[in-house]
């Protein structure tokens, strides 16, 4: 899908919602292999205020941290977010930086998997970061990425603070 069915299923979300399915909530949104611009990630905000929301799959949709940043800030809005998948896709620090001020509020999420993207020391320092406060994430996935000796340092660094993380 792209940006015009992106409408269309926010449409038809708004839609169920204004015809007496008020008790119809989305909580597993699976919209990977798709090109999601910032455009469709503006017209995905709608699901800000979904709080039942528990999984979020955006993955290979060619999202840059342009994509990742309008939904880092719709997601700071989802109180049961429990997975985001957003691997495979062209996030680099900036991106990966949005992510860590996201889950910094966000206190739900267990597993994030970010793997396959462009993620570099800079990203992985926000991420570690962000991992020192969390205290409910237990699964990160990061391979796949262009994260070096600092990035790993800084990852390393917050497994000395951070109980919850296992995997």
């Amino acid at each position: 899908i792209d940006d015009e069915c992106v409408e269309m299923l926010v449409g038809g979300v708004n839609f169920m919602s204004s015809t007496g399915l008020k008790g119809v909530r989305i909580t597993k949104l699976v919209m990977s292999h798709n090109t999601i611009t910032e455009g469709g990630a503006t017209t995905l905000a709608v699901l800000k205020g979904n709080e039942v929301l528990q999984q979020l799959n955006v993955s290979h949709c060619c999202i840059g941290d342009g994509v990742v940043t309008a939904l880092a800030d719709m997601l700071k809005g989802i109180r049961m977010l429990q997975q985001l998948d957003i691997s495979n896709n062209s996030i680099g620090d900036g991106g990966a930086t949005a992510l860590g001020e996201m889950l910094k509020e966000n206190r739900t999420l267990q597993h994030l998997d970010v793997s396959g993207n462009s993620i570099g020391d800079a990203g992985a320092t926000a991420l570690g970061e962000m991992l020192k406060e969390n205290r409910t994430l237990q699964q990160l996935n990061v391979s796949g990425n262009s994260i070096g000796d600092g990035g790993t340092t800084a990852l390393a660094e917050m497994l000395k603070e951070n109980r919850t993380l296992q995997q």
